[in-house]
This record gives structure tokens, sequence and C-alpha cells, in this order.
């Protein structure tokens, strides 16, 4: 591994700690700071599994956006499945490093199963290595 390639893994590295050491300190700041009068922002339930619930329900539907403006309603959950979806598909993609370019054919698979993503010798011309020929 060469300088540069370490030193962008520490930055990255670095930056996710940084981020998430910041956001838990925000909230457990949030939770520490005095109330002067109690909020309630769903209603009352009988007990936790309740409350739980009408809380998950309402982060999957947005039932309070729902009934103020449909519009928003539409735009909002539309974003956030979007969201969702290409979150997923980058998660997955980031797990799968080296394996689809195996399925491609753009790397060997005895390069795969070492670990050694980006030194392959590729199996056949890709359309992009057929490119850059050009």
């Amino acid at each position: 591994m060469d300088r540069g390639t370490l030193l962008l893994a520490l930055l990255t590295y670095g930056a996710v700690t940084f981020f998430l050491v910041a956001v838990i300190w925000r909230i457990r700041h949030w939770v520490r700071m005095p109330r002067s009068f109690p909020l309630t922002l769903f209603p009352a339930a009988p007990n936790r599994g309740r409350v739980s619930g009408r809380v998950f329900r309402e982060l999957l539907t947005m039932r309070s956006l729902w009934s103020g403006s449909k519009e928003g309603w539409a735009a909002a959950w539309s974003f956030h499945v979007l969201l969702a979806l290409a979150l997923l598909g980058h998660a997955t993609g980031i797990a799968t490093l080296g394996l689809q370019h195996a399925l491609q054919g753009t790397e060997t698979q005895e390069t795969v199963s070492k670990g050694w993503y980006f030194r392959a010798t590729p199996v056949r011309s890709s359309p992009i290595a057929m490119a850059s020929r050009v």
C-alpha cells in the first residue's frame, strides 16, 4: 500500500470516527438539557409496545404529513424511499467490492479470493479498456 492510499484510508476513517463521535456527543447533550415543560410528540398509549408501534407506523407512512399536505407527503415519502434504495445499493456494491469485477470478467477469481481488488490482470478486454485504446 503506497503512502497516498494509506493517507486516504486514514483520513476516511478519521472523518467517519469524528462524525460518529460528534453525533453521539450532540445527542447526549440534547438528552441532558433541562425541559421547561413536557412535550408530547405522539398521542399517549397504554404501554411501550403500542407507543413503539405508533412511532414505527409514523416513520414508515408519515401519516401526520399526509393529513397536512398530500403533495408534500408524496414528495417526502418518495424521496426517502429512493434515498433508502440508493444507500442499500451502495452498501451492496461496497460489500461485494471485487466480486462484481470477477463476475463481469474484468478480474480473475484468484485475485478476488486473495483480496487484491485493484491490481488485477483482466481476463478479457473490457469495453472500457477497448475504448481507452482508441
